[in-house]
C-alpha cells in the first residue's frame, strides 16, 4: 500500500527517474520477504502501472526495467534457491505469466518511439518478454510433448500479433514478432522430432519463410529462411542423415537458386543470389554424398560422372557459373575415383565402369566445345575441356594395362593411339595430338621393354607402373 501511494505521488513530477526509483523501492519491498502468490499479484499490479507510464509518457527505460524486474521476481518464485521450497502451482503461474506477457505487448502497439534509442529499448522490452516467457513455460511443462505444444501455441500467437502489427502499419513490431514466431515454431520442432525428421521439418519451415519473403518482397523474411536452411544443414552435419534426405535437400537447394531467384523482380537481389549460390555448393556435396550412400563402390565413379554432366548442363542452360563449376568438380571427382579404383583393384571387374567414365569425359569435352559461342563461358574453360580428354585417355590406357595380357598390351595401346589419330583428323586439336604421341610412345615402350634386350628381366608390374607414369 505504501509503495502504491509513493508511485502515485511520483507522477506529480512527471519524471521517469523519480517514478523509476519508486518502482525500484516497490520491487525491493517485495523481495525483502519470501515471494508468494500475493506478492506476485502485487507485481502484476505494478506491471500495469509501468506499462501505462511507458505507453503514455514514452518512458522506455522504465518499461525495460519493469520487464526485467517482473520476470526476475516471478522466476525466483518459480526457481527457488532451496529445492524443498519448490511448489509452483501450474495454473497460477500460467495465469500470472499470461498477464505479464499481454501487458508488455501493449507498448509494441501503442507506444511511439521518438528516437532510435527508444526504438531499441522497445525491442529490448519485447525480447525480455518473449525470452522470459519461454524459459518459464519450458520449465513449467513436465513432458516434451507439452513443451512442443506450448512453443507451438506461443509461436502461433506471435504470428497473430505480427499480422495485427502489419495491419496497423507498425513495421518494426511486425518484423520483430515475425522473427519471434519463426524462432518459436522452429524451436518447437526440436522438442518433438530428431535426426532426418527434424532436418526435413526445419527445411519445410525455411522454405515457407522464403516463399513468404518472395510473395511479399520482404528481404527480412528471406534472411530468416536462409538462417533456417543453415540450421537444418547443421542438423544433417552433426547427426548425419539418410541418402533420401540428402537428395531432398540437394533438390530443394538447387531449386532455390534456379527458380527462386528468377522470380525475384526487385532490384538489389544480389544478396539473395549470393546466398543461394553458396547453398548450391552444399547441394552438390549432399548429392554426391547421397550417391555415395546409395551406390556400390564399384559403380560410384560412373554415377558421379553422370550426375556431374547433369549439373554441368543445368549450369550452362541456366547461365549459373557456380553450378557449372560444381559440374566440373564432380566430373574430376569421378575421374580420380575411377583411376584410383583401377590402380588398386583388378581391372577385369571395372571394364564397363571405366569405359563409361572415359566416354562421359570425352563427351563432356565435346559438349563444352559445342556451347562455345552459344553461351557466355570463360575461355579458361578450354583448359578444363582438355583436362577431361587427358583424363579419359589416361583411364583407357590404364585399363588396357589392367585387362589385356602382357602379349597384347602393346598392340592394344597402339590400336588406341590409331583411334585417337582418326579422331584428331576429324577434329584437329593440339592436345589430342599430344595424347596420340604419348599413347603411341607408351605402346612402343611396352613392346621394347618386354621383348627387346634387358627388358625381359623387368617384372610386368613394374612395366605397368612405368607406362602409367609416361602417360
Amino acid at each position: 500500500l505504501y509503495t502504491a501511494v509513493m508511485i502515485a505521488y511520483s507522477l506529480r513530477y512527471k519524471s521517469e527517474l523519480v517514478t523509476g526509483i519508486a518502482a525500484i523501492l516497490g520491487v525491493v519491498t517485495i523481495e525483502l520477504s519470501s515471494v508468494s502468490l500475493f506478492d506476485l499479484t502485487a507485481i502484476l499490479l505494478l506491471t500495469v502501472f509501468v506499462v501505462v507510464c511507458c505507453t503514455r509518457f514514452g518512458w522506455f527505460y522504465l518499461g525495460l526495467f519493469g520487464a526485467l524486474a517482473t520476470y526476475a521476481v516471478h522466476l525466483q518464485w518459480q526457481f527457488p534457491f532451496s529445492p524443498e521450497l519448490y511448489s509452483t502451482p501450474f495454473w497460477g503461474s500460467l495465469f500470472l505469466l499470461g498477464g505479464y506477457w499481454l501487458l508488455y505487448l501493449v507498448p509494441a502497439f501503442f507506444a511511439a518511439p521518438k528516437s532510435e534509442t527508444e526504438g531499441t529499448l522497445l525491442q529490448g522490452i519485447n525480447l525480455v518478454n518473449v525470452g522470459s516467457m519461454v524459459i518459464a513455460l519450458v520449465h513449467l511443462s513436465a513432458t516434451q510433448d507439452l513443451r512442443f505444444a506450448t512453443m507451438l501455441i506461443l509461436g502461433a500467437l506471435y504470428v497473430g500479433w505480427a499480422t495485427l502489427a502489419n495491419k496497423r502499419d507498425l513495421r518494426t513490431s511486425y518484423l520483430t514478432f515475425s522473427t519471434f514466431a519463426a524462432g518459436l515454431l522452429i524451436a518447437a520442432m526440436a522438442f518433438r522430432f530428431t535426426g532426418d525428421t527434424l532436418a526435413l521439418t526445419w527445411l519445410l519451415e525455411s522454405e515457407l519463410l522464403l516463399a513468404l519473403g518472395l510473395l511479399q518482397r520482404e528481404k527480412y523474411f528471406r534472411l530468416l529462411g536462409y538462417i533456417g536452411l543453415g540450421l537444418s544443414l547443421g542438423v544433417l552435419v552433426v547427426f548425419g542423415g539418410s541418402a533420401g534426405t540428402f537428395a531432398v535437400f540437394a533438390a530443394v537447394l538447387y531449386s532455390n537458386r534456379i527458380l527462386g531467384t528468377r522470380l525475384l523482380r526487385e532490384e538489389g537481389k544480389q544478396n539473395d543470389v549470393a546466398a543461394t549460390d553458396l547453398f548450391t555448393y552444399a547441394a552438390a556435396f549432399l548429392a554426391a554424398s547421397a550417391l555415395w550412400k546409395w551406390v556400390e563402390l564399384e559403380h560410384l565413379a560412373p554415377a558421379w560422372a553422370l550426375f556431374g554432366v547433369f549439373v554441368l548442363a543445368i549450369g550452362i542452360k541456366a547461365g549459373i557459373n557456380h553450378v557449372r563449376y560444381q559440374g566440373y568438380a564432380l566430373l574430376y571427382l569421378a575421374a580420380t575415383t575411377m583411376l584410383s579404383l583401377l590402380v588398386r583393384t583388378k581391372g577385369e571387374t571395372l571394364v564397363w565402369q571405366a569405359l563409361v567414365v572415359a566416354g562421359v569425359l570425352y563427351s563432356t569435352s565435346c559438349l563444352i566445345r559445342w556451347v562455345y559461342g552459344k553461351a557466355r563461358i570463360d575461355q579458361d574453360e578450354s583448359l578444363i575441356r582438355h583436362g577431361y580428354t587427358h583424363f579419359g585417355t589416361l583411364l583407357v590406357t590404364v585399363l588396357i594395362f589392367k585387362v589385356f595380357p602382357d602379349l597384347w598390351i602393346a598392340p592394344a595401346t597402339l590400336a588406341f593411339a590409331a583411334l585417337l589419330t582418326e579422331v584428331e583428323k576429324r577434329w584437329p586439336n593440339v592436345q589430342l595430338r599430344a595424347q596420340v604421341y604419348a599413347t603411341a610412345f607408351v605402346g612402343f615402350a611396352s613392346f621394347s621393354l618386354k621383348y627387346l634386350g634387358p627388358g625381359e628381366l623387368v617384372q610386368p608390374a613394374v612395366v605397368r607402373w612405368i607406362a602409367a607414369v609416361l602417360v
